[in-house]
């Protein structure tokens, strides 16, 4: 008596003949597709499709498999898979059944991530996701929690949209920024900076007795949509102390020049303003649009 096997255990597949993997793999797909592979509800169905519709197990076949996945390690509904398809059709129909089981879950989740992707930037999407962030996340909980029949396939879609959703509202503006750091030594000096983003090129200036840091929330913000560069200046943060005299607008453009960038929209506050001003005096050809930010009492 093999694993799993009962006095009470179904016959049928010794009846009907070997089955054939594709043939499984085709059930275990539809089963995937319906209820996205995972909770209650994918248990349901496959004891629909083995026990009532094929005769493939028995109740008592069923409740042991399922006993047995209980206190063996690994996701217990994989095993349950993976057991019955391996006493169905052997090894190959282990590997298949597994594979139908996960394949529409994997494919919607790609495709769901992917039309997100090109509309997570849509206010209205943006503006969804700060107002209704918790109560969808609790609804998410409650599906997950007290689900115990299958629900029709759209309905689940469509909270897999709503989690993912709120997943990449939450996580994607820092994950997405990929910061990358460097000293550039020109003009005859060291100066730190920091890039990341991909798109139109802004620079950020600092005024004085501050550093690049005083951009921290613009800079993670402005690289979602745009390719976003600031470097302290000479004396500031990790740049090098002046030892003579300098340029600050040359050191600015001999920083484009490094990073290879041909045109920029400069955004300077304080003595960064007039940094980007003179810039834009002396190379308007890289200049694409420039804002000064200053204090109270100081033109703008």
């Amino acid at each position: 008596m093999t694993v799993g096997d009962s006095p009470s255990r179904s016959k049928e597949p010794l009846a009907c003949g070997a089955i054939s993997p594709w043939r499984l793999f085709r059930i275990w797909a539809l089963i995937g597709a319906q209820s996205f592979a995972g909770g209650s509800a994918t248990l349901y169905l496959i004891r629909r499709e083995t026990v009532e519709r094929h005769g493939w197990l028995t109740d008592d076949d069923f409740s042991r498999y399922w006993g047995i996945c209980q206190i063996a390690p690994g996701i217990n509904i994989l095993g349950l898979v993976s057991l019955i398809g391996w006493r169905l059709a052997g090894a190959p129909g282990a590997l298949f059944s597994v594979c139908g089981l996960l394949l529409p879950s994997a494919g919607i989740t790609v495709g769901l991530t992917s039309i997100y992707a090109g509309i997570r930037e849509v206010p209205l999407v943006r503006a969804a996701i700060a107002d209704s962030g918790e109560t969808m996340m609790m609804t998410m909980l409650r599906f997950g929690t007290k689900e115990r029949r299958p629900c029709c396939t759209a309905a689940k879609v469509q909270s897999a949209i709503l989690l993912l959703a709120l997943l990449a509202g939450i996580l994607a503006p820092d994950a997405m920024a990929v910061v990358q750091s460097g000293i550039a030594e020109v003009n005859g000096t060291k100066l730190y900076y920091e890039m990341a983003g991909s798109g139109r090129v802004i620079v950020l200036l600092h005024g004085g007795a501050v550093d690049r840091r005083a951009w921290d929330d613009q800079f993670t913000e402005f690289a979602a949509k745009y390719k976003v560069i600031r470097y302290d200046l000479r004396g500031a943060g990790k740049s090098a102390s002046p030892d003579k005299p300098f340029s600050n607008s040359e050191d600015l453009y001999q920083l484009l020049r490094f990073l290879k960038v041909d045109k920029a929209y400069l955004v300077g506050i304080s003595r960064g303003g007039g940094i980007a001003f003179d810039f834009t005096l002396e190379h308007p050809e890289m200049t694409g649009m420039l804002t000064q930010c200053f204090g109270e009492g100081q033109p703008a």
